[in-house]
């Protein structure tokens, strides 16, 4: 994230709309991911000139063998929120078909640096 804490990570413009992109990694699989006050409060104003959408990458460990696997959800049901810290359980959410994402305008990739 930029210096400055914006309350998300990616911004993509078109001539026609604005996404936010919140991205959430995790070396394993995970079911549940941190949002900070300032994540939860740009998620929440979606639809007021811009969408929102959270990429969640999960099993980005080298030595698991798996490949690594994006999620991207365009909304957090309530139900999904634990307001004591924002942890969000995305088994609770639903992210977009990989099928539809296959024929969006929209190509997640995953590109891991050698360090």
């Amino acid at each position: 994230m930029a210096q400055e804490n914006r309350g998300f990570d990616l911004e993509a413009k078109s001539d026609t709309e604005m996404v936010i992109i919140e991205v959430k990694g995790n070396k394993d699989s995970a079911s549940e991911v941190f949002l900070t006050l300032a994540e939860q409060e740009i998620a929440s104003q979606a639809g007021n000139g811009y969408r929102w959408q959270l990429w969640h990458v999960s099993r980005l460990a080298r030595d698991s063998g798996a490949q690594p696997e994006i999620r991207i959800y365009e909304s957090i049901p309530s139900a999904a929120l634990r307001p004591d810290h924002y942890i969000l359980d995305l088994t609770k959410c639903n992210p977009i078909p990989q099928e539809e994402l296959a024929t969006s305008k929209i190509v997640p990739a995953i590109v891991i640096p050698d360090v």
